[in-house]
Parts: C-alpha cells; sequence; structure tokens
C-alpha cells in the first residue's frame, strides 16, 4: 500500500481547496505548500480547522487513516474485531508504533484521549460531539458532567488492546476514528506541560509519518520532517513538507510563478484567470460551510423560521456567482467526497438533497412562523 501522506504533488499544481492534489510522484525529498493562515495549535481538541487537522494528522496518527483515494486503512491499529451487535469494537495497537520519544503508542494512550475529549470544557470542547456521534457507552452522562470519565465505554484491557462499547451500531464509526480528535494523547506528556500542551513543536510528541521540525506560533512557515520511527516510514514519499503562510492569493500566485511554492490554493477571481491553465486543479475539501442559528434568541426556536431562512438560500448562486471558488452546494451535512456507501455511490448523494432553493416553500413556512408570532 502506498500511504502519499499528505497526498501532495511533486509537479507544481495550482489548487483550489488546500494542498490536497491529485497526483504524486513516487518520491520527493521537498514540497513546499502554501497554506493562508499558520495553525494555531497542536493539541487535538483545539486545532479545528483544515490546516491545524491536516498537520496533527500527519504527525499524531490515530487508529485509523484515510489513504490517498478516501478509503480508511489501518493506522496505528494493527487488528480489531467486531461483536455481533456492532456494539463492541476490540482494537489492537501495532507492537512497533512509537512516540517521539522512544516510547510505546500504548491503548491507555487512546483511552486517555478520548476520556478527556469527553470531558472537555470551554476551549477544548469543540470536538466533545464526536464522542456523541460515536455513540460511546454512558457518553450523554459522561458529557453533561452528570457522570466520571470512567463510566465511558472505552477501556484499555492492556498496553495493546483498547476495548470500546457502544450504546447502539454506528456503521460510520471507523470513519470517526480517521478524524484528528480521536488522536492518541500520552498523559505524562500533558501532565508535564500543563497550558503549555500544544503551544510549539516540543510541547507534544508525535506518532504520525511527520513530526515538527519548525514552527512558531504566529511564524510564517511550518517545517514536516519525516519520522523515520514510524511503522511504516518506508512508504511514505515525501521526507520533508513546508507549509508557506501566504495569505493574499496574488502573492501566493507570484511566490509559484516564481518557483518559490510547488502548491497554492486560488480563490474568487483568481479562479476564473487560471482555470483553464494546465496546471491548475480542482480538488473537493472534506468540509461543508453552513449558516447556524441562534435557536435560544427569540423567534429563532421557531421550525418554520429557520426552515424558511434554508429554503431561502440559493446555494447554486452562491457558490458561482459569490464564491467564484470551486464549490459546489451543500444540501445536506454529509461532505461531498467524503466516504462512499457498499454500492461506491457518494455517500452526500445517497444520502439525499435537503431544503434546495424554493422560494414559495420559504414564503409558506415564513407566513406559517408570523401567523403563530401573532
Amino acid at each position: 500500500m502506498n500511504r502519499r501522506v499528505m497526498a501532495v504533488t511533486a509537479a507544481a499544481v495550482m489548487s483550489m481547496s488546500g494542498f490536497a492534489v491529485p497526483a504524486m510522484a513516487d518520491e520527493e525529498e521537498a514540497v513546499s505548500i502554501q497554506i493562508s493562515a499558520p495553525i494555531t495549535s497542536m493539541d487535538p481538541l483545539i486545532g479545528g480547522d483544515s490546516t491545524n487537522v491536516a498537520v496533527i494528522s500527519n504527525t499524531m496518527e490515530g487508529l485509523f487513516v484515510v489513504d490517498a483515494d478516501g478509503q480508511i486503512q489501518n493506522g496505528l491499529c494493527d487488528s480489531y474485531e467486531v461483536s455481533d451487535d456492532q456494539k463492541t469494537y476490540t482494537f489492537h495497537i501495532r507492537d512497533n508504533a512509537k512516540w517521539s520519544d522512544g516510547t510505546p503508542v500504548t491503548a491507555q494512550d487512546f483511552e486517555y484521549a478520548w476520556k478527556r475529549n469527553a470531558t472537555a470544557q470551554g476551549d477544548y470542547s469543540t470536538f466533545t460531539y464526536q464522542i456523541e456521534m460515536a455513540a460511546i457507552k454512558n457518553y450523554e452522562a459522561v458529557t453533561s458532567g452528570e457522570a466520571d470519565a470512567a463510566e465511558l465505554g472505552v477501556t484499555a484491557v492492556d498496553d495493546n488492546t483498547l476495548q470500546v462499547e457502544l450504546e447502539y451500531p454506528v456503521p460510520f464509526f471507523l470513519n470517526l476514528l480517521t478524524f484528528s480528535p480521536w488522536a492518541p494523547v500520552k498523559e505524562s506528556k500533558l501532565t508535564e506541560e500543563g497550558d503549555q500542551f500544544g503551544v510549539d513543536k516540543d510541547s507534544v510528541l508525535y506518532c504520525g509519518a511527520y513530526t515538527l521540525d519548525q514552527w512558531d506560533v504566529g511564524g510564517n512557515t511550518i517545517v514536516l520532517k519525516k519520522n523515520p520511527d514510524y511503522w511504516d516510514a518506508e512508504n511514505v514519499d515525501v521526507d520533508e513538507i513546508d507549509l508557506v503562510v501566504i495569505s493574499d492569493t496574488q502573492q501566493a500566485v507570484m511566490a509559484y510563478q516564481n518557483g518559490d511554492v510547488d502548491n497554492v490554493t486560488l480563490t474568487g477571481d483568481m479562479v476564473g484567470m487560471y482555470q483553464d491553465d494546465p496546471e491548475f486543479s480542482n480538488v473537493l475539501g472534506a468540509f461543508n460551510y453552513y449558516l447556524m442559528v441562534n435557536t435560544s434568541k427569540d423567534g429563532y426556536d421557531n421550525k418554520d423560521l429557520r426552515q424558511a431562512i434554508a429554503y431561502a438560500i440559493d446555494r447554486e448562486s452562491l457558490c458561482t456567482n459569490v464564491l467564484n471558488d470551486g464549490s459546489t452546494p451543500a444540501y445536506n451535512m454529509v461532505m461531498k467526497g467524503l466516504v462512499s456507501n457498499a454500492d461506491g455511490e457518494d455517500f452526500a448523494d445517497a444520502s439525499g438533497q435537503y431544503f434546495q432553493y424554493d422560494t414559495e416553500k420559504a414564503k409558506e413556512l415564513w407566513l406559517r412562523h408570523r401567523k403563530k408570532q401573532t
């Protein structure tokens, strides 16, 4: 299996959605990629934007990973079993999985990380909803604070065996485990660093294909170096990845044309200027943007009003005439290209389309809402 970590390209490519592009040579010493904003934290519970997630995922590997073709592959999980009722998973950690300090990655590191997420507060609670999505046993009581973290259905049976109990079967459970907040965390390292955990390259430990060689908060260059102790190091194609922060798209294109970076992300008018260029590539990112409504505010707690707003949004026009960056309309919360069902159909299509642009439906719901208000 050729892992092709980060799926970057050895040839210069102008891309529309981040630094994942479709082709790559077998081996390359270094690749330089433009990003629009720096990473903010290496704590898996804080870094939530696409760049943070990509860097964390490639330096702190979880039980599973997604390959260049979008398929789930074993990461630090060597093998696993599932009970007949699909509610109990038993994962076996690889014997050669190591932290960057030379110590083994253990099942306890996963148990600690997941229970930490389940009980997180404030800025650290960004991904607590993942525990609920996974339906881990007793998730509701633990995440609400009604029960101790020890009650969560995650148990390190021994150093290499992690058992997870679910409230009910979750068909996409393994898909969830490829996401960065499910990465392991070594408790002793976090305790040692305290509130400085994740603030610089030396305040965390690495167990992924890369380690951070250079990163300063606010700095313009992030350097990832191939991790020689990574369990699958022989299949990591690129020795070094340099992420260069260039927020202005025109400056990014100039850097690309000067050979200073190998990949840039185009937005707005720049897309139209270069979309016919043979080096241009359109790549969907595995994320959605969506409007959130404050349901605690008077009026907005009414479902008719919220649905009226949803039907009133012309997503096609927004993508084509406003964003003009290669975005595609999203009609549900499933990202296009994220995963396919057993028949090979994109799950975003298979799951149906909701709230398409319909002004008559929007008006009907709006009037119903107004009638309830009077």
